[in-house]
């Protein structure tokens, strides 16, 4: 066993990754699958998969393609219980980690999975395309009135409605909720165009038309709300089936206003403005034009139809948000985060430890020079002296040294710390609940510390390996000797000696790390929103982020990394105050001494984090656990329920 290990290079290590990684992605090809990366609104589904029982999603099945052929092992370390456990689990759905789910979304726990219902979960793209070809069949006020006609007499919509409304009048000030509730309106909207998708085309109208009445046509006001909504398709309005809706039950006609009367007052659309469910008042009834030939809502095209809405802050010129005298209708359907599931962490541990072995290793030659300017004061004049120099004394391999230390901690350190961030910051969302989005900076550095420390676990005697190979280059012929020779002469405790101080950078790097990348990010996608339109307009943004985000972390962890190197290279013996002294004391009572090979490292670690992110957000895609693949989006079914 022994030669076994020792036979277990940081190389190989990196090797299997990779092989895992690839065998994971070519077993996901092999089942059908849309684009590995597909971006917001998602692809649509048939009409016959509508009607269909839920079943997983292509992306689904990619997902535990690669969750139960390669990540058996993760899984098991973060509770998956083992490559059984992981894969039957993924196959039946996925069992969410308790307390993983965001908060704010109590509310949406009333729409059912079952596929009767009106309202549904689903895990499924919508192409961009398809979804505004709706508009084409359906126009935007009829989309509007028909989610308010939902809002009032679907028993799915409504609760789920009401229980969104509560938690938003629960989280914001009252001069905010006005606002908040439109802007759920316009989601909803856009969720019941989606919903549509199935019904565009010829026919798509007349079907349509029939599944309402059967589901709401025993009630003559649910008739008449009914016969004014598709009297808004104009030319595509189904003049027969909407005279026969006019008739009440008995054979007479519904009540129509008077002749004469001024069907819209002009404070119409600000009544309609005060709450989205509010529907058009009795004295509306679609009304015969013979020039028109079809039916028309008396005095609808002299209502000023956008002002209230433009004045609530909706009008997007982007087009983002389209308007209608019933209200806003959002870009991006009603959309959720799903449950994640073991296999989902399992599959970020492989996508971390693929970002940080490959940085790593890249940046080998840069992390020796580091290091031998902090352990050999005044040796180099700077970062390419020192290259050139070791190069010149010690040959090209040595700028390789400590690189199984290397793989194998930062390995580990990838497969922590950036599942343990996912699974850290959802915990704390959820239990921040109402107030998160009021602590987000806190929820974002608190959860990268603790995902820090967790990694840190591993990091520190690989670290502290490292290290011993650069400043002492004879100590040991490989990582497994360096490790038994350290245990034998100092303890198993010594691999821990610069815990405290390791877990004091790397805790600071990290939070630094992630608050930075988080708020970039934020930044610019709010700044220049087309940069979420592409793969590869994303990737770059990750890349830049994480530039940004290594060079501070470089800058604020500077001093303790340089406490770390002093420390290592007293043998481990010393204590972190004795080396904090000595730092001190070389700078002559400066802390000159602890910023020595800042730049160098501000080059390492902005490097090193803008590789990783990019690294991690493209394997990310890869495996389909994207921001955007772990997304629900409400679906409206129009199904044969009444209340």
């Amino acid at each position: 066993m022994r030669e076994r290990l020792r036979g277990l290079t940081g190389v190989s290590i990196l090797r299997v990754l990779v092989l895992v990684g690839l065998a994971a992605r070519a077993r996901a090809l092999g089942r059908p699958s849309a684009a590995p990366f597909a971006t917001r609104p998602r692809r649509a589904a048939t009409a016959a998969a509508a009607a269909a029982p839920p079943r997983p999603s292509p992306r689904a099945d990619r997902r535990t393609a690669a969750a139960s052929l390669a990540l058996a092992p993760v899984a098991a370390l973060l509770g998956a219980g083992g490559r059984a456990g992981a894969a039957e689990r993924a196959a039946r759905g996925g069992r969410a980690w308790p307390l993983a789910l965001p908060a704010a979304r109590a509310a949406d726990a009333v729409v059912p999975r079952a596929p009767l219902e009106t309202l549904r979960w689903v895990d499924e793209s919508v192409d961009p395309q398809q979804f505004a070809d709706v508009l084409r069949t359906f126009n935007l006020p009829f989309v509007t009135y028909l989610a308010r006609f939902l809002l009032n007499y679907d028993p799915t919509s409504r609760a789920w409605w009401d229980g969104r409304v509560a938690e938003i009048e629960r989280r914001l000030s009252p001069e905010l909720v006005r606002s908040a509730r439109l802007a759920l309106f316009a989601e909803f909207a856009a969720s019941v165009q989606y919903g549509l998708r199935r019904y565009a085309g010829a026919g798509g109208v007349s079907a349509l038309f029939d599944t309402l009445v059967r589901a709401h046509g025993a009630f003559p006001e649910r008739r008449r709300h009914l016969a004014l909504a598709f009297t808004f398709l104009e030319a595509a309005q189904p003049r027969e089936q909407i005279a026969g809706l006019l008739r009440a039950g008995d054979g007479a006609p519904l009540p129509s206003p008077r002749f004469g009367t001024a069907p819209f007052s002009p404070g119409l659309p600000e009544y309609l403005s005060i709450d989205p469910r509010f529907l058009l008042p009795p004295t509306q009834v679609p009304v015969w034009d013979a020039n028109l030939r079809r039916y028309v809502v008396r005095g609808l095209d002299d209502v000023k139809q956008y002002g209230q809405y433009a004045q609530e802050g909706y009008a997007a010129d982007d087009g983002s948000v389209l308007l209608s005298v019933f209200g806003p209708r959002a870009q991006f359907a009603v959309q959720r985060e799903r449950a994640l599931t073991p296999s989902d962490y399992a599959l970020f541990a492989l996508s971390g430890a693929a970002g940080c072995c490959a940085t790593h290793a890249a940046v080998t030659p840069l992390d020796v020079v580091k290091t031998r300017m902090q352990t050999s004061p005044g040796r180099y004049s700077g970062l390419a002296d020192g290259a050139r120099a070791i190069v010149a004394d010690e040959g090209w391999a040595m700028l390789f040294v400590g690189l199984q230390a290397t793989l194998v901690g930062y390995a580990w350190y990838g497969m922590t710390v950036y599942p343990g961030y996912e699974f850290f910051s959802r915990l704390f969302e959820a239990a921040a609940g109402a107030a998160a989005a009021g602590v987000h900076a806190q929820i974002v550095i608190l959860s990268g510390a603790c995902a820090t420390v967790l990694a840190c676990v591993g990091v520190c005697p690989m670290e502290a390996a490292r290290i011993r190979a650069v400043a002492q280059p004879d100590y040991a012929p490989g990582l497994f000797s360096m490790l038994q020779r350290i245990t034998a002469e100092d303890g198993v405790a010594s691999l821990y000696k610069g815990f405290a101080p390791i877990v004091l950078r790397q805790v600071i790097f990290g939070m630094v790390k992630f608050y930075t990348f988080d708020s970039l990010t934020d930044a610019l996608f709010a700044a220049a929103p087309a940069l979420k339109a592409t793969v590869g307009s994303q990737l770059l943004v990750s890349f830049l982020a994480g530039l940004a985000a290594g060079v501070a972390s470089a800058c604020v962890s500077q001093p303790a990394d340089a406490l770390l190197s002093e420390l290592n290279r007293q043998g481990g013996r010393g204590d972190v105050r004795a080396a904090a002294a000595s730092l001190w004391r070389a700078g002559g009572g400066t802390p000159s001494r602890f910023f020595a090979g800042l730049l160098s490292r501000c080059v390492w670690s902005g490097s090193i984090i803008s590789g990783q992110f990019f690294i991690y957000d493209f394997v990310k895609g890869l495996l389909a656990i994207s921001s955007d693949d772990l997304l629900l989006f409400l679906d409206v079914q129009f199904k044969d329920i009444q209340l």
